[in-house]
């Protein structure tokens, strides 16, 4: 299709197994991974930009991409090898050969959610809050990733005979017969969901910490669970007793998508009747988030002193010119500046809980 492209160092028309890819040099890289990859530049764009547009670091993007991302990764591979296709169980000797294929979305966002819920806590920034910037752009992200499915012809549904219904994106065409096109389904209400998230977001005056992650649960499971309904090629839960494997006849990723439903529902709950961060308070307490906010808020305090100190003990002995006291400035002037950051991101965790004024940001710091 793309032969008139080609040079004698690149193959638009190459192969990695059975996936269709380009060529360079004779290393095949899927168009698969080129969409997957794309889609997760752009999602990182728009989160680095909602991060900007609502007052916190856009470079923190980076800080949860260089873990979330990988992670991810893992999480889409393990859930595909641990829900088979059959009852055959996964060669797990080839789980690293992600080049073969073999990856699943829902293990993804697990690994995810997950992930960021480790790096908000070290970073000490509202989960919630995260998620809720993170939600468009991985909508996005979902259904640009569809087409890859498109290209290596997967994921998609029963066969169509009605020549009445043999029609694009009714349809696709596959080995010469006609399927349900479930990977566009998917990939048309993802784009809608980012659209809408991104709008919440953005443009609504009263739009309440936490509504987009709880619309994701609910809005992206509804969605999957529809589409999951018609794929012929979905991952299934088979219970192994005695050697022997039994299907139990249901839809993994039906399953995750009724829980996401329901966690998604127990939010809107929370939020609507005032209780989610009475609860989100509680959450952080139990997990001893002031006690770590608090810990980091000292020991840069104590760093930037310690270092300010050297510094001006140099600067007695050989003078403020000299090369020595110059770096030992620059090296308290950071550690002043990360003080001063931990200080910030303190203040912002707690804003979080209360947009009123200091005294109920003070009552929250107490419940938690």
């Amino acid at each position: 299709m793309l032969a008139f492209l080609n040079a004698p160092f690149i193959d638009f028309n190459g192969y990695v197994g059975s996936s269709p890819a380009v060529e360079i040099f004779g290393f095949g890289i899927t168009y698969y991974a080129l969409i997957i990859v794309s889609g997760m530049v752009l999602a990182l764009t728009i989160f680095s930009h909602l991060l900007k547009k609502f007052g916190l670091n856009p470079d923190d993007s980076l800080d949860y991409a260089i873990w979330v991302l990988p992670m991810a990764v893992l999480g889409a591979r393990l859930y595909f090898f641990v829900f088979p296709y059959s009852e055959v169980l996964s060669d797990w000797s080839t789980f690293w050969d992600f080049r073969d294929g073999g990856l699943a979305i829902y293990g993804g966002v697990i690994a995810g959610y997950i992930t960021v819920h480790i790096v908000a806590h070290f970073k000490m920034q509202n989960f919630v809050r995260i998620t809720d910037y993170i939600a468009p752009g991985l909508l996005l992200a979902q259904a640009m990733g569809r087409w890859g499915n498109f290209i290596n012809q997967e994921a998609y549904g029963n066969l169509i005979t009605d020549p009445a219904w043999q029609w694009f994106p009714a349809a696709v065409k596959i080995g010469g017969e006609f399927y349900q096109a479930t990977f566009f389904y998917e990939s048309f209400f993802t784009l809608i969901g980012f659209i809408i998230t991104l709008s919440l977001i953005t443009k609504w005056k009263n739009y309440k910490r936490g509504f987009n992650l709880a619309f994701y649960g609910v809005y992206y499971g509804i969605v999957r669970l529809f589409v999951e309904g018609l794929r012929t090629d979905s991952l299934f839960l088979w219970i192994r007793w005695g050697g022997t494997a039994f299907n139990t006849g249901i839809k993994i990723s039906q399953l995750v998508s009724w829980l996401a439903i329901g966690m998604g529902i127990v939010r809107f709950i929370l939020i609507y009747t005032g209780w989610d961060k009475k609860f989100d308070a509680w959450y952080y307490k139990v997990i001893g988030t002031k006690k770590f906010i608090d810990k980091q808020v000292e020991a840069t305090n104590q760093n930037a002193q310690k270092l300010a100190a050297e510094a001006q003990s140099i600067k007695n002995q050989v003078g403020e010119k000299d090369r020595l006291y110059i770096e030992a400035l620059k090296r308290a002037q950071y550690a002043l500046f990360n003080a001063e950051d931990i200080k910030k991101r303190r203040e912002e965790f707690y804003k979080d809980f209360s947009k009123t004024d200091t005294e109920k940001n003070q009552e929250i710091k107490k419940e938690i």
